[in-house]
């Protein structure tokens, strides 16, 4: 009896514990949906609540969120708000990711982070205006044609001195001159990540709108016309 008894107890534990994680997970469920709750408020029964919500909001975006590794769920208040006010938070948005992205003060990685937002956001928003993307997409393609003009083309040599290297000489000597190739384009990507970054982004885009960009397009022109 003493035996069922712990074992009826233990059952009792393993049923009744909840893992760390689910209980941190249920945590923020219920403060995501208390912020949508709170954010619905004030988009809806406060006059002016949505503009003076929307600044907040876009404040503790760039200082908390942007930059955050991986961040998943917190954003989507960010997107929330655009989705109730798109003409006063959609636009707003792309164009701080656009200025943050071309803003050469700020950090490579901030920069970059922007650039994986604006992709994110043009290319999963379905309440976005094809004028707003469109627009967005001139701004990146135009950023990405100016660096490429601005960029020194370095000197060439460096990957067929390593291959002689590798026919040629020793495997010690091969194995040097390989770990400096790898440094040397290593170096180069973290150079040049923002472009590469917004690069991804225009095709990232594209995957999702290409089609229906070219069918508004001619809709477009007829009506300019």
């Amino acid at each position: 009896e003493g035996a069922a008894a712990a074992n009826r107890h233990d059952a009792a534990d393993a049923t009744t514990s909840k893992p760390a994680v689910d209980e941190t997970a249920n945590k923020l469920d219920s403060m995501m949906e208390l912020a949508f709750a709170h954010l619905h408020r004030r988009c809806d029964q406060q006059p002016g609540g949505a503009q003076h919500a929307w600044q907040a909001l876009l404040t503790i975006f760039e200082r908390t969120i942007l930059n955050t590794h991986r961040s998943k769920f917190s954003q989507f208040l960010v997107f929330y708000m655009c989705l109730k006010q798109p003409d006063l938070c959609a636009r707003t948005f792309v164009e701080f990711l656009l200025i943050r992205l071309k803003d050469q003060h700020q950090p490579s990685i901030t920069r970059s982070a922007c650039a994986a937002y604006l992709a994110s956001f043009l290319a999963r928003a379905a309440f976005l205006p094809h004028s707003l993307v469109l627009q967005a997409l001139e701004q990146l393609t135009t950023f990405c044609h100016d660096y490429c003009k601005s960029v020194t083309v370095p000197a060439k040599g460096l990957t067929r001195s390593a291959s002689s290297n590798v026919v040629l000489g020793s495997k010690s000597s091969a194995a040097a001159a390989l770990e400096a190739e790898a440094s040397a384009l290593s170096s180069l990507t973290a150079k040049h990540q923002v472009f590469y970054a917004s690069v991804q982004a225009i095709l990232y885009v594209l995957c999702y709108h290409l089609e229906s960009l070219l069918q508004h397009q001619p809709q477009q022109q007829q009506q300019q016309q």
